[in-house]
């Protein structure tokens, strides 16, 4: 599978969640090319974007006392598993089984931003209609509770 694209869906309306999520698009894009003999470092730079971005979103999420944020967080050590289990393959030279690892990545992509981080988009957009109108439209944050 493909690695997905960035498109404006899939923006939180934050910069650095934003930044870090393109960074992590193109170093999966990147990856689907890279060279075996470069697969172990592209890896480890994608872990660290990763983790990076991570450390980031689940910060902006605790601060906006978002629900399942324990999920959330547990959802990104799950793709950031794989990464530290398909690193060693590619070191040792089992690119095939580093490779079968890195095909779970886009699918795992797709799936976070289309359930985990809609939660996330859709608190970044009312605190936004709140800054700018003064409110946001009654009930929101209730319907977040059982998102």
């Amino acid at each position: 599978m493909k690695a997905p694209r960035w498109s404006a869906q899939m923006e939180t309306g934050q910069d650095a969640v934003d930044a870090g999520h393109r960074a992590m698009l193109t170093c999966l894009a990147e990856l689907e090319r890279v060279p075996d003999s470069l697969l172990a470092p592209q890896l480890e730079s994608l872990l660290a974007a990763a983790c990076a971005t991570f450390d980031a979103e689940e910060a902006l999420i605790a601060s906006l006392h978002l629900p399942h944020a324990a999920e959330h967080a547990a959802h990104h050590a799950r793709l950031l598993d794989t990464l530290r289990q398909a690193i060693p393959f590619a070191r040792s030279g089992d690119m095939g089984t580093a490779r079968e690892l890195l095909g779970l990545l886009p699918v795992w992509f797709n799936h976070h931003m289309m359930t985990m981080d809609a939660a996330l988009t859709m608190a970044a957009r009312w605190l936004r209609a709140k800054a700018r109108f003064g409110s946001a439209p009654d009930g929101f944050m209730e319907m977040m509770q059982g998102a």
